[in-house]
């Protein structure tokens, strides 16, 4: 498992002279090398915060450079109240299905503020919030292993369209 620090990225412009900066190529490299990918993260305004979906673009786009096509994603969402948490969390299914990941939407997991998930050593506290998560977890894998088992190498002339979902 690897855990992604933060990135200075910058914001993401569709410009045609639009050059990868070191940082997005990082993050595309972790997203090719990673068997499947859980993200966790913090809602803002009711739905994805302008960060991560700073990263999606930086990893989705330009055409034909998708790095999330059939991507096994688990999604934990974290907000104020539980119900801005779940639609941040559909909203950031949706975006991933959209760009052709592979998104595993159940269990939901959500959490909001009002309680306290982790422990001071960052350990999940409520025995059902593990088992919550450890399910989510599960599902990732078995999608990473069965999506691992069928894989197959794309013949030359379908790359091209292969990633291209916009």
């Amino acid at each position: 498992m690897t855990a992604c620090a933060p990135l200075q990225l910058p914001i993401f412009t569709n410009n045609r002279d639009y050059q990868k900066c070191p940082q997005s190529e990082l993050l595309e490299h972790l997203i090719t090398k990673a068997d499947a990918v859980v993200i966790a993260s913090p809602s803002h305004n009711d739905t994805i915060s302008c960060y991560l979906k700073n990263i999606i673009d930086h990893t989705s786009m330009p055409r034909g450079s998708n790095f999330w096509y059939q991507k096994p994603v688990g999604v934990i969402a974290f907000a104020e109240y539980m119900h801005n948490s779940a639609h941040s969390r559909d909203d950031l299914i949706h975006l991933l299905q959209y760009i052709g990941a592979d998104v595993c939407t159940e269990p939901a997991v959500n959490f909001c503020r009002s309680r306290n998930i982790l422990g001071s050593d960052g350990e999940i506290l409520e025995i059902l919030d593990q088992i919550l998560v450890s399910d989510l977890m599960d599902n990732v894998l078995q999608k990473a292993a069965a999506h691992k088992a069928t894989r197959y190498c794309k013949p030359e002339h379908e790359i091209s369209l292969w990633n291209s979902w916009y």
